[in-house]
């Protein structure tokens, strides 16, 4: 046997020997599965009032050794007595007709990372519920058990959840009255665009269609705000209806599925504003525009008019 022959065979053990070394030790630093609350404690909770109000209580599980967890959710009044009494809180026990748990049991398989116990909440007996006493804080005491622990975890966690039903809206996302005129002169251009944006306040798992059209009281909220104005140090002559021929309005929108706004745009046409002699009109304008339709959940009661202002001079 030649000495190169030699000497490849002596790298090849080599590689395997580390190789086998390597295998004994790359464990080492790695730590068994891990089973937790992902959050523990006091928690405030969003509850949109979509479909089946739900409250997750997520539970995690890390390392690498990939084991089944068993585990137990109840709902234990005495824990928040106890929280009560230790963090001097008057925190008011939910009443449990309220809400049901949709499973007291939960297993994590081998190649499970995260899941939870689901609380569903009935919206309705919760607005009732928070009715009879608006400034009480209303809290679910939870305590989940782990059935089968390794030696060094906790077998008892506990989360106390605050939740708070909010129910999903569309608004725009800057409602009212717009900060400042826009301004139109005789060198604007003959065609302006303008933008407001358009927002949901929860996940939405669809495509969200709705509609902005001339609000369907406009005299009645140009007038309010001339009211205001007419106060105003800088008043000079009311706002007026901005003429539906100098103006593109396109009605329908969408905020594409899983985003939560979308931008939404208007066009201003300059040579529009003119009078029968085809005059410039100069003056004061406002364009309230307000969303009328939604396909899904509500609109907002209080944020769904925006009302545009405009100076042409």
């Amino acid at each position: 046997m030649n000495i190169k022959k030699i000497k490849m065979k002596l790298l090849g053990v080599f590689a395997l020997s580390l190789l086998a070394g390597c295998e004994d030790t790359m464990l080492n630093n790695m730590v068994e599965d891990k089973v937790y609350l992902l959050k523990e404690g006091v928690q405030s909770v969003n509850v949109y009032n979509v479909d089946q109000p739900t409250i997750p209580i997520e539970v995690v599980k890390s390392g690498v050794l990939g084991r089944i967890a068993k585990l137990d959710l109840d709902i234990k009044p005495e824990l928040l007595t106890a929280y009560n009494a230790a963090q001097q809180k008057e925190y008011k026990l939910l009443d449990p007709a309220t809400y049901s748990l949709k499973s007291s049991t939960m297993d994590m398989g081998a190649d499970d990372y995260q899941k939870a116990f689901e609380l569903l909440l009935d919206g309705e007996k919760f607005k009732a519920e928070k009715a009879k006493d608006p400034t009480a804080i209303l809290a679910i005491p939870c305590e989940v058990t782990l059935l089968n622990p390794n030696p060094d975890e906790k077998s008892i966690m506990q989360a106390i959840i605050i939740p708070t039903l909010v129910e999903p809206y569309i608004q725009f996302t800057k409602s009212g009255v717009s900060e400042n005129d826009y301004k139109i002169t005789a060198s604007s251009l003959p065609m302006l665009y303008y933008y407001s944006k358009v927002e949901v306040n929860y996940s939405n798992l669809a495509n969200v269609n709705f509609k902005v059209e001339l609000a369907k009281d406009y005299q009645t909220l140009i007038e309010e705000y001339n009211v205001i104005y007419r106060t105003s140090p800088e008043y000079k002559e009311d706002y007026v209806l901005l003429p539906e021929a100098s103006y593109e309005l396109n009605h329908d929108w969408t905020i594409a599925y899983r985003a939560d706004y979308t931008d939404i745009h208007f066009q201003i046409l300059k040579d529009k504003l003119v009078d029968n002699s085809g005059k410039a009109r100069y003056g004061m304008y406002i364009l309230p525009l307000q969303i009328t339709q939604v396909s899904a959940n509500k609109i907002h009661p209080d944020r769904n008019v925006i009302l545009a202002r405009f100076k042409y001079e």
